[in-house]
């Protein structure tokens, strides 16, 4: 990789960690301060392993292989991801979607599941995503 691809993302982490802070999280970039190989990119959203990518064209498999196996036990991986000019998506495996959230909102977002993955624009996924976290702070139950 170029160091042009490597300032892109890193720039793609730095952006992405200020969107999360604006919604209230406290996320950084994870490399920033060990910068060992298997941290998240961006870090600061419990119990989720981020891997970032700011590419143009995405090999989605793979990003979500490495951030399955760079996922720490008890962390659900995902991949969130932009193309210039377009918002921040977000996708991970249909499984681990589906140990998150009710089985009723399949039917709202079958549209968004192609090959055992579903990818989210970021707004929608941190909405879905607070009230997952919420209901593990009140220790509800785990699908």
């Amino acid at each position: 990789m170029g160091k042009m691809q490597r300032e892109k993302g890193k720039r793609g982490e730095r952006e992405l960690a200020g969107i999360l802070r604006d919604y209230g999280y406290n996320c950084r970039r994870g490399q920033q301060y060990c910068g060992t190989s298997g941290d998240a990119d961006v870090i600061g959203l419990p119990n989720v392993h981020i891997e970032v990518k700011r590419v143009e064209d995405l090999r989605l498999r793979k990003a979500l292989q490495q951030s399955s196996r760079d996922a720490r036990a008890g962390e659900i991986p995902v991949v969130m991801h932009r193309r210039n000019y377009e918002p921040w998506r977000v996708s991970m495996y249909l499984q681990n979607f589906q140990r998150m959230y009710s089985d009723d909102i399949f039917d709202e977002l079958k549209a968004q599941i192609r090959g055992g993955i579903i990818t989210l624009l970021l707004d929608t996924w941190i909405c879905y995503y607070r009230d997952w976290q919420a209901g593990k702070e009140m220790g509800l139950d785990e699908r």
